[in-house]
């Protein structure tokens, strides 16, 4: 159920003058309050003067609440830095949405800056850039390097270099006198996101047999996933593992599958519904290289190798306890897995860290366990994913 989640700061200052904006935030509507002397300052074209002319009015203790009420929001939902920060930017694209985005970013930085984060507000001619440094590393998102750190540009934009031309960082005039936070981003639980939800299909044959799944998805929280920066393939991929809908249908289903066979043939199975999604590049979905999350996965009915491979991999972590890692052929822009399997005596074919493990191809049809598209010799990074 949608829930309108209002915390209201009154102010008894005369002359101070509060707004509520309501906006929609993943399908949840959510109303914040604000001192409207924060939408009342001219705006000039003039980027190092406006940001000066900024910081200088802006200064004002009746901002406070609003922070507050961030903060107090993105507690309530559960939300990393990360997600605050997409919180933040909503926030922003409704309440100031008839000013212009550099308006809206140095708003966006007000918040920010005075929330303890380590943010950096840069400028060039025309446009104002707001970078904060990460504790994950961005993927395919544009960055500075400062003090041997990694800024990360917080619009999230797609580009996987550093940002291009001749930047400048503003040094606000009231500087800070607490310890700065990296963002921090969550990566074991997901945000409280579940207002929407959306229903899917699965069918498929294994073992001569036939098995069909409907299930139901997270939507909100699907579309909060595509809006988060991209990190490097690694365990965060698969730690979120599943929303509380996806387990109490398609999940709970494939456990009553599988509950009458052996941990192999589970394996097995568990493999084929995986195999069975169709393939599409990064290139040929979204027009540039992205890793998705499981839930992802099966809401956008297709998957490359290294999202088949996630897939996989939170499957059988949920439904068996399976640890797994990724194996990357670099050279081939090719990933498929290896299930660590101890009992295996006779039947592994890989080596990791002295323990043997399975390996299997999530995107090649079929491939059964054990078996791989490519030399597995030829493996020129692992990448452990549980």
């Amino acid at each position: 159920m949608a829930l309108v989640l209002a915390i209201i700061y009154q102010t008894g200052a005369k002359g101070i003058e509060n707004k509520t904006v309501t906006f929609d935030f993943y399908g949840h509507p959510v109303s914040i309050s604000y001192d409207t002397t924060l939408n009342t300052i001219r705006y000039e074209s003039a980027v190092e003067q406006f940001i000066k002319r900024f910081d200088e009015e802006v200064i004002n203790p009746h901002h406070v609440p609003l922070i507050k009420e961030v903060q107090k929001t993105a507690t309530y939902f559960g939300l990393d830095d990360v997600g605050k920060t997409l919180l933040i930017t909503a926030f922003t694209e409704k309440a100031f949405a008839h000013r212009p985005q550099n308006y809206r970013t140095l708003v966006k930085w007000y918040i920010l800056y005075h929330d303890s984060m380590d943010v950096m507000l840069c400028y060039d001619a025309k446009n104002i850039t707001l970078y904060g440094s990460m504790d994950a590393k961005p993927y395919g998102t544009g960055y500075i390097m400062k003090g041997g750190k990694i800024y990360t540009d917080l619009s999230f934009a797609r580009t996987p270099y550093p940002t291009a031309g001749k930047v400048f960082e503003y040094k606000p005039k009231t500087p800070r006198n607490f310890t700065l936070q990296d963002f921090k981003l969550n990566k074991h639980a997901y945000p409280k996101l579940n207002a929407l939800t959306q229903k899917k299909a699965h069918a498929f044959e294994f073992a001569g047999k036939k098995f069909s799944y409907t299930y139901t998805l997270n939507k909100s929280l699907i579309l909060y996933l595509k809006d988060l920066p991209i990190v490097e393939l690694g365990s965060i991929y698969v730690n979120y593992g599943f929303s509380e809908a996806l387990k109490n249908t398609l999940i709970k289903e494939l456990r009553s599958t599988i509950d009458s066979m052996g941990k192999r043939e589970a394996l097995g199975f568990l493999l084929k519904f995986v195999q069975e999604i169709p393939y599409k590049t990064d290139e040929e979905a979204w027009g540039y290289e992205r890793y998705a999350y499981s839930e992802e996965v099966l809401y956008n009915d297709f998957a490359d190798c290294e999202d088949k491979v996630v897939l996989y991999a939170a499957l059988v972590k949920e439904m068996l306890g399976v640890q797994s890692v990724a194996l990357v052929y670099e050279n081939d822009e090719h990933v498929a897995i290896a299930l660590k399997l101890p009992e295996e005596t006779a039947n592994y074919s890989f080596m990791y860290k002295n323990n043997r493990y399975v390996t299997a191809e999530p995107s090649g049809e079929g491939f059964e366990l054990g078996k791989l598209g490519m030399d597995v010799k030829t493996v020129s990074l692992v990448v452990e994913l549980y």
